[in-house]
Parts: C-alpha cells; sequence; structure tokens
C-alpha cells in the first residue's frame, strides 16, 4: 500500500472568470463550463491536494449593536463557513512516495491562489475521494451540500519537520457567501 492510499483529496480551482447563478452550485457549474483548465491557454487552474482533514467551522460576522431603549445587545446573525484542511505532509527531497513534494505547494501558493476566484470541490481524478462522511449525501446532507464553494485564502501555515523531510501545511479558507 503506498502512502498516497491513506489520503483523501480535495480539488482547488483558481479562475479570474466571473460566473453567474443563483446558488453555489450553478455558478461552480457556470465557472466549469465557461473555462478550460487544458490546451494553449487555460482559463481556470486545478490542483487536486491529498488532504488528511477537512473540518468546516462556522464563524460569526459583524458587529453587536447595543440597543439603549431596550437594555440589551444583539450580536450579529449572519455567518461564514470556514474550511481548515490539513494538507498530507509534502516531501522537501524528491524521489519518495509521498503523493506532493514542497514544489507543488508553491504551485499552489504561486499559479491558483492569485486568481481571483478560488473554488474548492470534490476531486475528479479515478481513485481520489472526499473523506466518507463529506461523499455521502444520504447520511451527511448538510456537510455534503458544503461542496463545491467558492471560497477566499485565509490562512496558509507551513512548517518543516526536518529530522523527517516532510513539510506539514494547514490551510484555512473562508467561504465568500455569508449564511
Amino acid at each position: 500500500m503506498a502512502i498516497s492510499d491513506l489520503c483523501f483529496w480535495l480539488r482547488v480551482i483558481g479562475t479570474n472568470y466571473e460566473p453567474s447563478g443563483s446558488t453555489e452550485a450553478d455558478r461552480f457549474s457556470n465557472m466549469i463550463a465557461n473555462t478550460t483548465a487544458t490546451g494553449g491557454s487555460p482559463t481556470r487552474w486545478e490542483i487536486e491536494l491529498p488532504i488528511l482533514v477537512l473540518q468546516p467551522t462556522h464563524a460569526r460576522v459583524g458587529n453587536a449593536r447595543e440597543y439603549v431603549l431596550m437594555g440589551d445587545i444583539r450580536n450579529s446573525r449572519l455567518s461564514r463557513t470556514r474550511y481548515e484542511v490539513a494538507v498530507f505532509p509534502a516531501s522537501t527531497i524528491g524521489g519518495t512516495d509521498y503523493p506532493q513534494t514542497s514544489e507543488q505547494l508553491e504551485q499552489l501558493e504561486q499559479v491558483v491562489f492569485v486568481k481571483r476566484n478560488i473554488w474548492i470541490a470534490a476531486p475528479v481524478v479515478s481513485g481520489h475521494s472526499l473523506p466518507p462522511r463529506w461523499a455521502d449525501a444520504v447520511n451527511f446532507p448538510k456537510l455534503a451540500a458544503l461542496l463545491p464553494r467558492q471560497v477566499e485564502v485565509d490562512e496558509i501555515s507551513r512548517s518543516i519537520v526536518e529530522d523527517e523531510a516532510i513539510e506539514e501545511v494547514t490551510i484555512t479558507f473562508d467561504s465568500k457567501r455569508l449564511i
């Protein structure tokens, strides 16, 4: 069993195309239909990342307001979905059976993350899959509905484990749309 068989996968897409549609799924379908990932001049760039964890959380957005006459404070009811992605460790040396190298992480940051619109979605490469609960729309419908999603990169945390010649990376994405 190869190391890459132990991880799950997440597709990260970058494009400058502005999609239209009333739902997140409509906008994603519109973006895929109107952009190309191959050929002489691609208009979207995709990388499938091997991941260990894909954890959603919800963060409140906005300030609390104090109503003096009523004597109470009301918090904002708007929230944004935050995705914390623990990427499978990357090899800092070539020629290993790790599914990726530090070079591929640099490509992600320099090619995909510089685009105006970034999406995370289910993988399309044969043999690559999301974590089981993300792919199970029957038992986990609310979780499965969180992908595909248009996001912004909030934070990238990178650290090198010298003794093992690997680089550990955690990426935090924030959904562009409020709920």
